[in-house]
């Protein structure tokens, strides 16, 4: 019995199962690429198309006069390698943005703060009373100016 795999489509729906041959035909025909998620009938870990592991082909032996340099270089067996880097995921994306706009807003919180504003009411034009006034609040919001 061949394994059969379940995979996300483009509006995160989850189709399949469908054997391993399909899902090639499926990646050569652009319906999904080698980061679609896939997961194995039966399993619940995930995994991108390119991870799947492959059967092995059957080696087959030739006859020593039939072989030539192509077919020397065929029997090769080329380890499959994730493909190169094309770029960030959407929540990569999106953490990207907050992280900038904060670090481009940070410095401007300080002009956001409200800056005290101190108002005096002189009673009397007196000296004394002034200063009885003035003595009457203590040393709150005041400043020693010498």
């Amino acid at each position: 019995m061949s394994k059969k795999y379940y995979y996300l489509d483009a509006a995160n729906e989850v189709l399949g199962p469908f054997p391993l041959v399909e899902l090639d035909a499926l990646h050569k025909s652009g319906k999904i690429t080698e980061f679609t998620e896939i997961c194995e009938e039966g399993k619940d870990n995930w995994m991108s198309f390119y991870e799947i592991p492959r059967p092995a082909a059957p080696k087959q032996k030739l006859p020593e006069a039939a072989e030539s340099p192509k077919a020397s270089q065929a029997k090769q067996v080329t380890e499959r390698k994730p493909p190169e880097y094309q770029g960030i995921t959407k929540d990569q994306g999106s953490a990207l943005i907050a992280i900038l706009l904060v670090a481009i807003g940070a410095p401007f919180w300080v002009f956001l703060k409200p800056v005290p504003q101190w108002e005096y009411e002189v009673v009397s034009a007196s000296y004394d009373t002034f200063l009885a006034e003035m003595n009457k609040h203590g040393s709150k919001g005041w400043e020693l100016v010498t």
